[in-house]
């Protein structure tokens, strides 16, 4: 795709798209029009208007009318036709047209947008000419795989407006074919329309993640699985190495026959190479500290070694020093540039055997920063002591002290610096991110200009206003960023909101998960609890490694395709639990006969059974394993579990009830709100906030959808009573280890870092 479309064309185009669509009469053989086409060879614009608008009546034939521009968007070449002449010497007439295959191909993209046009039989006589072909138009491709993709495709038509830094609404629809629309507005102007197939399936949620190499790849795709075994190959070689023999024969030839210069064959530079690209990818550098490939030696100023496991040739890692331009106070030019050893082989005292021959031939020589917290701990037992001396600017950030009376955490745990400050489109964007902060931690309100210029890198507001360039940015859409590099980036902002400003870990994980730098659509959140900063004099907790380790864990199930969001998903309450809950209620529910073949494979979505109501007659009842943040926007995986409960091609539920795996609890305005699940009422969804009184689903339905915002006060759950029933009712019919927290004598609600909790009982 090409260019951009008009913002007026967009409303256009979704205007029709959106009015009754009529039926299409199933042919057998090829149209009039469509014989035409293939007798010719091509069509003129005028023609193919004319076939458009045969089957596309809505609009007064305006789909005509817009097949050129979106010929020109989807890059379908427009070319010069002409009647072929009785006499070579006969003048002729040009016309704009498209050949047999560009014009089939506009077609298909018409079709995939919900035009009524149906290019089925003109595909099966143009897909014969390319079974012998071996290379392929794009238009060539889109008729060979169409009968496979047809419906299963997402297209995305995008305007000239220029986007700002603010909160962009949508618009949706759902055509009678099961075609979703999702118009991107920006106050009056189209951003973008994006029209889903019946069948599509987002890829991200198909995706799987390696735990072993960490690639991310679809399973049901050959060339996705024979790319991820050749890096799972590759990813074990290093981790898990095996015995070297040309390494083995070097090892016998002398002391320094693991040293890797110039005079070494190739094969022992690319060998110092690979473990120079797993340290750049485990530790986030920008780039790769080593010259030398299987092709190219290093240069001279620099040394690579090899460190072998034992006598087999096994290579457990390597390193690398640099020699510079000038020496540092001891007196030596030389800097350890890296060091990475296999994690089987860490701890192992590889690196204390070597580490007196590298001070022998590289003097007192500098270590690169910043250090891993292993390496920290070797200096400060093995290192010289000008080498101890430097800690303090890689672990305690001494050339970073802050002013008098900022309050610092101090930990053993270092916080990254930022190299290349983020250049954003206007100051708009960072007076938005910064009242985002400013609104979710008050506490934070005085220093949120400070928070933003630590996490994007810049010294001064004005050098970044200065910077900002509203065609060239940082700024993107959550759904373009991928998981890895989201995820890494959290981690790294966590660490300086919890080092250098106080945050707890939650709140500043909970808080970065719903604004990352950067991100285009900023959340409001309200405001965090009191307890959510350190207070002077206050530490860290002595876990605080084991609590990021579980936060990142957290982040990583709420990313669709990975193994912690499939178990996420699937963590399933047993259905006894809602039944007693029901039962104290006094609801009436007819539970499901337990077949849910119809549900999509990997969906996490059940169906529980009907609840009657004497207002809403049967509504259906659904269960998940999920429990999201109310404070969040529904995630992927929620979206997409409502999407198919209300779709056509789904459950076909106008109205439902999903119930989530535990309730999420909170004091607000002084009301306690106890989140049981989601109302579904067409394309709307509500919280579902219940409490002991609820009298009926209907009762609750007019009090939550009456109200529009939370709390709902006819809804208190005083003492959180329902929500303690319905953990007692876990405890007895589904007892999960999480549901219990040690050194407490009572039933708590356990608040997260948006200031939602869950219950948590007595250990028995």
């Amino acid at each position: 795709m090409t260019g951009k479309l008009s913002s007026d064309l967009l409303q256009g185009i979704y205007k029709q798209l959106t009015e009754k669509r009529h039926r299409l009469d199933d042919r057998m053989g090829l149209a009039p029009a469509e014989l035409a086409l293939l007798e010719c060879g091509g069509i003129s614009s005028s023609d193919l208007d004319d076939l458009i608008i045969a089957t596309e009546y809505r609009g007064f034939g305006a789909a005509g009318r817009y097949a050129e521009v979106l010929a020109a968007y989807f890059r379908i070449p427009k070319v010069s036709l002409c009647r072929k002449p009785r006499r070579l010497d006969d003048d002729v007439l040009w016309m704009d047209g498209y050949t047999v295959t560009d014009a089939v191909a506009l077609l298909i993209f018409m079709e995939r947008l919900g035009f009524a046009v149906s290019p089925g039989q003109l595909v099966q006589a143009t897909k014969s000419n390319l079974a012998g072909k071996p290379m392929l138009t794009e238009s060539e491709y889109l008729i060979l795989t169409y009968e496979v993709s047809r419906g299963c495709t997402t297209t995305v038509l995008r305007s000239d407006v220029e986007r700002k830094p603010a909160f962009p609404t949508t618009k949706r629809h759902r055509d009678e074919l099961g075609n979703r629309f999702k118009l991107v507005l920006q106050g009056e102007d189209v951003l973008s329309l994006e029209v889903a197939g019946p069948r599509f399936r987002d890829v991200n949620s198909a995706l799987k993640t390696c735990a072993y190499c960490g690639t991310v790849y679809l399973p049901c795709s050959r060339n996705d699985r024979e790319a991820h075994r050749q890096v799972h190959r590759e990813t074990q070689r290093l981790l898990d190495p095996g015995p070297n023999k040309r390494f083995a024969a070097r090892l016998k030839c002398g002391v320094v026959a693991d040293r890797v210069d110039a005079s070494v064959p190739m094969w022992m530079h690319q060998e110092v190479l690979k473990r120079a690209q797993r340290f750049r990818a485990d530790f986030g550098f920008d780039f790769v500290q080593w010259p030398g490939t299987m092709s190219t030696k290093a240069t001279a100023d620099w040394h690579g070694y090899l460190i072998p496991a034992g006598a087999d040739g096994t290579i457990a890692g390597a390193c690398a020093f640099h020699c510079g331009t000038e020496t540092n106070p001891s007196g030596s030019p030389w800097t350890l540039s890296w060091i990475w050893l296999a994690p089987k082989y860490r701890r192992g005292g590889l690196l204390r055997e070597r580490w007196g021959r590298f001070l022998v031939a590289y003097g007192d020589f500098r270590i690169e920063s910043p250090l891993s917290p292993g390496m920290e701990a070797f200096v400060r037992i093995h290192g010289t002591d000008w080498q101890k001396s430097c800690l303090s600017n890689h672990g305690e950030w001494a050339e970073c002290s802050p002013p008098l009376g900022v309050f610092v955490i101090k930990t053993n745990t270092s916080a990254p610096q930022l190299d290349k400050p983020m250049i954003f489109p206007a100051e708009d964007y960072a007076r938005a991110w910064v009242g985002c902060l400013a609104g979710f931690l008050p506490g934070l309100k005085d220093r949120s200009r400070e928070v933003f210029l630590r996490l994007s890198g810049w010294h001064h507001w004005n050098a970044m206003v200065e910077a900002c360039n509203p065609d060239q940015n940082c700024v993107f859409m959550i759904e373009d960023l991928s998981p890895e590099l989201r995820l890494a980036t959290l981690a790294e902002h966590r660490s300086i909101l919890i080092h250098e400003f106080g945050v707890k870990p939650a709140t500043a994980n909970f808080f970065l998960w719903a604004n990352p730098l950067g991100s285009f659509e900023l959340v409001p959140l309200r405001a965090a609890v009191k307890e959510s900063l350190y207070q002077l004099g206050e530490s860290p907790s002595s876990r605080l490694d084991k609590i990021l380790i579980a936060l990142d864990h957290e982040n990583r199930a709420l990313v669709p395709g990975t193994e912690e969001n499939h178990r996420r998903g699937c963590h399933f309450t047993n259905e006894r639990v809602y039944m007693a809950m029901f039962q104290h209620l006094g609801w009436t529910l007819e539970l499901s006969d337990g077949r849910d073949y119809d549900v999509p494979f990997g969906l996490p979505v059940a169906r529980l059974g009907y609840l009657s109501d004497s207002e809403l007659g049967s509504v259906p009842v659904f269960m998940t394993g999920l429990a999201p943040d109310p404070e969040l926007n529904p995630d992927e995986t929620s979206c997409a579990i409502y999407e198919w409960i209300t779709s056509p091609q789904g459950a076909k539920a106008q109205t439902a009830v999903v119930f989530f795996r535990e309730p999420q609890l909170r004091v607000l305005d002084e009301v306690e709100t106890s989140i049981f699940g989601s109302f579904l009422e067409g394309q709307s969804a509500w919280h579902l906030t219940l409490s002991s009184n609820s009298k009926s689903l209907g009762s609750v339905v007019v009090d939550i959808v009456s109200g529009q915002a939370l709390p709902v006060p006819e809804q208190r759950d005083n003492g959180f009573e329902l929500a303690m029933r319905f953990a007692r009712a876990m405890e007895r019919y589904c007892d999960f280890p999480e549901l219990h927290l040690p050194n407490i004598d009572r039933p708590v609600v356990l608040a997260g870092g948006s200031g939602w909790g869950v219950v948590k009982l007595p250990q028995a």
